[in-house]
């Protein structure tokens, strides 16, 4: 149903005198009114804004901006990530060189090496760092004096470091990690944010285009009671009851009353291009932009009580602002304990140990020492240098501590002062919000309190001008009165419904502001909108 919003105004201005009532008279205004030849889209409140959520483009940009913080929680966990390297092989090598001297084991001698392995290295989230790699290898030399040839080789070296006092603890070390997750609940209500502002954009379009419609409906039938007058001013002046110069006045009323429907007409088609941006009505809909939105939705006018105090607890509990400023206390609190860190000294303990092992054909030689005459060949391969690694018989290992302290740390200190400021102002900021935010609602209840009073003000006297108008309707028809007063009481009427219209619309966008600073727009709506930030509509 279209024009709900001045259904009574509407009845009202039907009163018309018994000439209108003989000769009814239909105006090219509203015809035009009716149909301009474009098909009619209807729209209820609830689908203008579930449109808005889904097709608006600024919801759909912002809706990246989470999206996007997400992936920086994934980058700064890559600090922790673990490393696997494969050598295979590390390196093939092949020697020959010339003997200067009996122990070189011949006067030419040629040694090929073959090596690989792997290496395994993390990072713990208390700050150790560790690795544990293998290393392989055969090498084979024509030096006379070797035990094994081929040799094999087999060693794992295990390492380790551990601060224990910078850097030391679960918090210091996923410190960025915990930033990021609180950018990313930042960003979304950051998104939150743009979406109850694009709501209340099209809440406030929607009732716009209501009071457009009805404004115009208005113009149109004061055009039609200033043509009537002046239509009763005409046949007067024609049976001689009349004075000629009385119709010029009539006729200035018609001729203002036409640029006041020329005005709204303009007025309705700007609020109607307002709204189609909003719900994107060429996304939104398959008949594209070339369409005449008509709104189904009637306007709340039932007065309730606010509970102004209920309504500032759930303004501070839903408020994005408030809960964006907690989330960077939050996160200032880790820079805090970080820049804290950064002024204690370096203490680092580290270690490492080494299983090594060799095995082959192991040569045996006799005729004392230099000799290279080969009494016994015993042979052996890989695995007697893996059993002899994991013996644990040839081990290294060692262990130690290293202490680094600043002197002055003027860096560190100055760090450690700026974060405590930043903490000091998020709270002051906090604060602030709450203060304002309690004003606000308080102002918000008042306004809405205050609009039901002055909508039924405002109908009351919408009420008597109509009644006015009729009496003195009546006083002409009997000739005790002017045309210059009934022109009077018809622009008095036209004025006292204006401002019922805008009394309404004054009254339903003060509710709309309470259940936005409330954070229970959407809901109130029948709206809901998804994780990922893709509207979805829920009515209740």
């Amino acid at each position: 149903m279209r024009n709900l919003l001045v259904a009574g105004c509407i009845a009202s201005m039907a009163l018309v005198s018994p000439l209108h009532a003989q000769e009814p008279q239909t105006t090219e205004v509203s015809s035009n009114l009716v149909a301009d030849g474009r098909p009619e889209f209807e729209l209820t409140l609830f689908d203008a804004v579930e449109m808005a959520m889904r097709y608006n483009l600024q919801v759909r940009l912002n809706k990246l901006t989470p999206e996007s913080s997400y992936e920086n929680i994934n980058a700064n966990r890559a600090q922790f990530d673990p490393t696997l390297v494969f050598d295979i092989p590390s390196a093939f090598s092949r020697r020959t060189s010339q003997g200067t001297s009996s122990l070189d084991g011949g006067d030419v001698v040629e040694q090929e090496n073959l090596n690989g392995g792997f290496t395994f290295r993390d990072k713990l989230e208390f700050g150790t760092d560790w690795s544990v790699s293998w290393t392989g290898g055969r090498s084979f030399s024509t030096n006379a004096f070797s035990s094994f040839n081929p040799n094999f080789s087999s060693s794992v070296n295990l390492t380790f470091s551990q601060p224990l006092m910078r850097g030391f603890g679960r918090e210091v070390q996923t410190a960025s990690i915990v930033i990021a997750q609180n950018n990313y609940e930042i960003s979304r209500e950051q998104f939150r944010q743009q979406v109850w502002t694009t709501a209340r954009q099209v809440y406030r379009a929607y009732w716009a285009l209501v009071f457009a419609e009805s404004n115009l409906e208005t113009q149109v039938l004061a055009l039609d009671l200033a043509r009537e007058q002046f239509d009763r001013n005409r046949i007067q002046v024609e049976i001689g009851t009349l004075a000629p110069i009385e119709t010029i006045q009539a006729e200035q009323q018609v001729a203002s009353a036409e640029l006041s429907v020329t005005s709204a007409q303009q007025t309705l088609d700007d609020a109607e291009d307002d709204l189609k941006r909003l719900i994107n009505i060429g996304a939104a809909t398959v008949t594209g932009w070339d369409v005449n939105l008509v709104p189904t939705t009637d306007p709340p006018l039932d007065i309730s009580d606010v509970d102004v105090e209920d309504a500032i607890r759930i303004a501070l509990d839903n408020d994005p602002t408030l809960r964006q400023e907690s989330f960077r206390l939050d996160s200032q609190s880790l820079n805090l304990k970080t820049a804290e860190d950064a002024m204690k000294p370096q203490l680092n303990l580290s270690g490492s140990l080494n299983l090594s092992g060799n095995g082959g054909d192991f040569i045996i030689r006799g005729g004392g020492f230099g000799s290279t005459d080969v009494v016994e060949i015993q042979e052996g391969g890989f695995n007697d240098a893996l059993r002899n690694m994991m013996s644990g018989d040839f081990r290294n290992w060692q262990v130690g501590l290293q202490l680094q302290i600043p002197i002055n740390n003027w860096g560190a200190k100055a760090q450690y002062a700026q974060a405590m400021i930043t903490e000091r102002q998020i709270a002051t900021r906090m604060a602030d919000r709450e203060q304002q935010l309690r004003v606000d609602v308080t102002k918000a209840a008042r306004q809405v309190t205050s609009g039901a009073r002055q909508v039924a003000q405002a109908r009351t006297a919408r009420e008597l001008a109509q009644r006015q108008l009729d009496a003195e309707q009546r006083k002409f028809a009997v000739g005790t009165t002017t045309n210059f007063e009934v022109l009077r009481f018809q622009r008095d009427l036209v004025d006292a419904q204006n401002t019922e219209l805008l009394r309404i619309l004054d009254y339903v966008n003060s509710l709309a502001d309470l259940e936005q600073l409330k954070g229970t727009l959407l809901q109130s709506l029948g709206v809901s909108i998804g994780v990922a930030g893709v509207g979805q509509g829920a009515q209740q």
